[in-house]
């Protein structure tokens, strides 16, 4: 077991301490056998066991079948770190989920959320993020062209601020030097 003294440092609460705790004992009850040769069947795998699990849940808003009113980044980063340290691939696969149903969570219509983030939360689909730019490849860093926000950041603060947890109800007067440091992370 690795060091976990970090879950004392005071930005995490006790409800993090004990998601920390209950996700590194079900990783080392689920996660001892996975085929690293076969990679794609492997991720399809473990998106469905942390579907099944309710992990993937943290990933999605409650009113489409997650834990939190809204997604919460600290929760993000400990299940990701927890599930690194038992296996990169379920990392990995729990992160592109994060990664596209992040996304749709964001600023995807009702529709788009009604269809496809309660099977995410579920492991019943596999959620994608993908570039639209045919020089882009895979490395989001060499996307070509300029990067930018909308004029005066309108409706981006408060993407970003939801994004990292803040509850809608709270969300104003908006916080930006945080919702600044969130945008050159």
């Amino acid at each position: 077991m690795s060091d976990r003294a970090y879950l004392e440092w005071p930005f995490f609460e006790e409800r993090h301490r004990k998601l920390a705790v209950e996700l590194d004992a079900w990783a080392g009850e689920h996660l001892g056998d996975i085929d690293h040769e076969d990679a794609d069947s492997s991720c399809r795998s473990l998106v469905r066991q942390l579907g099944a699990g309710g992990w993937l849940r943290w990933g999605v808003p409650k009113a489409w079948g997650g834990i939190n009113e809204v997604i919460e980044s600290r929760s993000l980063c400990l299940i990701r770190e927890t599930l690194a340290r038992h296996d990169g691939l379920a990392d990995f696969a729990f992160a592109m989920q994060g990664l596209g149903s992040g996304v749709i969570s964001l600023v995807g219509t009702e529709a788009q959320c009604k269809r496809y983030l309660p099977a995410v939360a579920r492991g019943e689909k596999i959620a994608a993020f993908a570039l639209s730019e045919p020089a882009s490849g895979s490395d989001v860093a060499k996307f070509p062209g300029k990067r930018s926000l909308y004029k005066w950041g309108a409706g981006m603060w408060e993407a970003a601020l939801l994004a990292d947890g803040v509850a809608p109800e709270k969300l104003y007067p908006l916080d930006l030097k945080r919702a600044h440091l969130l945008r050159e992370f």
